[in-house]
């Protein structure tokens, strides 16, 4: 089972990231949804890419090289993009977990970003 906060590498298409490329995502959507995933006719998973240019915006997340994430990375939090199940590379596992911390930070922006919290992040 795919978890929220884990980075998998996906097949992106030019619908869903400009370049058309595979990247490493991290799975945005809740554990709740991903744990009845397979056995559901609905398989759309809601991401964040990650790139590797650097945006130091409190838009975005400093990911750090680490596991098998091969580049320090960042997480665009204002791209969530929605991908099928099976452009995740689910066979190699994830490159990468989220800490507590990190998870925490994503979900705080997000709140301010899309107006279902008060907060400041600039």
């Amino acid at each position: 089972m795919i978890r929220r906060g884990e980075v998998y590498l996906a097949r992106l298409d030019r619908r869903t990231d400009r370049l058309g490329k595979t990247r490493p995502v991290m799975i945005l959507q809740s554990d709740l949804i991903n744990q009845n995933l397979a056995a559901s006719p609905y398989q759309d998973i809601i991401v964040l890419p990650l790139t590797t240019r650097a945006n130091p915006s409190p838009l975005c997340l400093r990911i750090p090289r680490r596991d098998r994430l091969e580049h320090e990375s960042t997480l665009n939090l204002t791209t969530p993009i929605t991908i099928h199940l099976n452009q995740l590379d689910r066979q190699s596992g994830p490159l990468t977990t989220l800490s507590a911390r990190e998870l925490t930070e994503v979900q705080k922006r997000l709140r301010v970003i899309l107006g279902f919290g008060d907060g400041e992040i600039f």
